[in-house]
């Protein structure tokens, strides 16, 4: 990283830039890009006073007028206002916002590199149809053949091993900026907390299906390694649409748990642990349970998941059920706040070396 106000030297040797004005960046991207179009009014002037190395060449400079704003005391709206050729009544009360979902996605997938939670995560949905596969060796006058095989696969995987996964590494991914102190940015960048958790969660989404994609995978090798029959191209098709659908719907009944717990360093194993319970008791069978988010996930992708216990599900009630689920979600998310009980880190105490030997 190079700071510097010689832009012909970032021009040169770098790939990205990003253009900063009283302790803000107000525009970022690739260099070619903002080079070649800079779109910010103090972007435009900073580049209009790059010397030309030829005399006879010259440039039309923008001369910034108006008051420089205070530091200490910055003026409300955008701060640039005050200097602006282009101001409008908005920006005297309103600070651009930025708008790039794609870029903070693109972001979130480049800093799960960093956390080890993944790998967690890809092994305890390994977990799921080895423990199906498990089940299997009990005799039980139960003839398994591959749709059984994979129901089972399922609902092991959405009421034991898939809450806990989502809501560990959504708390995880959502608390590192905290405790990595990377929080602090949302000063810097202009995006608002909001945004940065949408972005998040999306993500979550994006990795629901991954580990969907894993998990079928993994059932695959497995059936084909215990023999169980049934399996062909058509019935693999409708198995990755069947769990990638429940994995979803998981997602979608944990979310209200992520958003209220595991946003939070001070609540994030709670809400894990009670993702667990909450997933726990989808494994119970009853009426009632058309209207529980949980089971109603798995309702949605396979009515008969209560058939082997007497109960017949209907498709109706599961999906208005998950439909409310989000809607609460949403609603949660929209009066969502940063937590700011959780920005200061506890100092390191100074360790006092004894004197002598």
């Amino acid at each position: 990283m190079i700071i510097t106000h010689q832009m012909s030297v970032v021009r040169e040797i770098c790939t990205h830039v990003a253009i900063m004005y009283e302790g803000e960046v107000v525009e970022k991207g690739l260099v070619a890009d903002i080079f070649a179009n800079p779109l910010h009014p103090y972007t435009e002037a900073l580049f209009s006073a790059i010397p030309m190395p030829d005399p006879d060449l010259k440039r039309n400079r923008i001369i910034l007028e108006g008051n420089i704003p205070s530091p200490p005391n910055p003026p409300k709206g955008c701060k640039f206002h005050t200097r602006c050729r282009k101001c409008m009544e908005i920006c005297k009360n309103q600070v651009p916002e930025v708008k790039d979902m794609g870029n903070i996605i693109k972001t979130e997938f480049i800093k799960l590199k960093r956390y080890s939670v993944i790998k967690a995560g890809i092994i305890m949905t390994v977990l799921s149809p080895l423990l199906s596969l498990f089940y299997s060796t009990a005799n039980g006058g139960q003839t398994w053949t591959f749709d059984y095989f994979m129901q089972q696969v399922m609902i092991s995987n959405c009421t034991l091993f898939f809450p806990i996964i989502i809501a560990l590494i959504a708390g995880y991914i959502i608390t590192r900026e905290y405790t990595d102190d990377t929080m602090k940015n949302i000063s810097t960048i202009p995006i608002p907390y909001k945004q940065l958790l949408s972005g998040k969660l999306l993500v979550l989404l994006l990795l629901t299906i991954i580990f969907s994609l894993i998990g079928c995978v993994v059932a695959l090798v497995i059936n084909i390694i215990a023999g169980f029959p049934g399996a062909h191209f058509g019935n693999l098709f409708n198995l990755f649409i069947r769990v990638t659908g429940a994995n979803i719907g998981i997602y979608i009944s944990v979310l209200p748990i992520i958003l209220l717990f595991c946003c939070s360093a001070n609540n994030f194993l709670g809400g894990v642990a009670l993702a667990f319970v909450y997933g726990y008791f989808g494994t119970f069978e009853g009426t009632l349970l058309n209207y529980y988010p949980i089971k109603a996930s798995m309702i949605l992708v396979d009515p008969t998941c209560g058939a082997e216990y007497g109960y017949t599900y209907h498709i109706f009630p599961a999906f208005i059920t998950i439909v409310l689920t989000f809607l609460i979600s949403v609603i949660i998310l929209a009066n969502k706040k940063k937590d700011a009980r959780i920005l200061t880190v506890a100092k390191k105490k100074k360790i006092v070396r004894k004197k002598g030997w």
